[in-house]
């Protein structure tokens, strides 16, 4: 990826800052090349996941029921989110890992609505849900217990 090109100081020094919003996990490289010296500069860098869970206080998330069996429908209502702006919903399952469920779209008044069901197939246990501003960088999270189904 060409990022563009940058002044250097006299003493041949340079600041870039990169917004790695999105980008997968993983090993990276950062690639210099002086235009007139014709010397190269690499630094190497591991991009980690941040931290999307941990909620901002400025939106709020709430699911009822706080708990149920699989084969059954939860209910979502998130508020403090930017006007109409799209929300990114993912839950965190019992093992840790993610799934995204998809985006919502929240109202005049930055809150929204939605319906989840829960399937048999969802692993039981503690589940924290996420709700992310797309545009407000909010965060709310909810959490759910999902107890074997009938």
């Amino acid at each position: 990826m060409d990022l563009g090109t940058i002044g250097a100081d006299a003493a041949g020094s340079f600041e870039y800052s990169l917004r790695f919003g999105g980008a997968p996990v993983g090993r990276y490289a950062f690639t210099a090349r002086g235009q007139e010296s014709d010397r190269n500069g690499i630094g190497e860098f591991e991009l980690t996941k941040g931290d999307l869970t941990s909620p901002d206080g400025q939106a709020t998330l709430r699911l009822s029921p706080t708990g149920d069996k699989q084969r059954n429908y939860a209910e979502f209502a998130g508020s403090g989110f930017a006007d109409s702006e799209i929300i990114s919903v993912w839950a965190t399952l019992p093992d840790g890992s993610t799934e995204y469920l998809g985006d919502v779209k929240a109202d005049n008044s930055g809150a929204f609505l939605a319906t989840l069901y829960i399937s048999e197939q969802d692993p039981t246990g503690l589940y924290v849900y996420t709700a992310y501003g797309n545009n407000s960088d909010r965060r709310a999270t909810a959490r759910f217990t999902l107890n074997p189904g009938p």
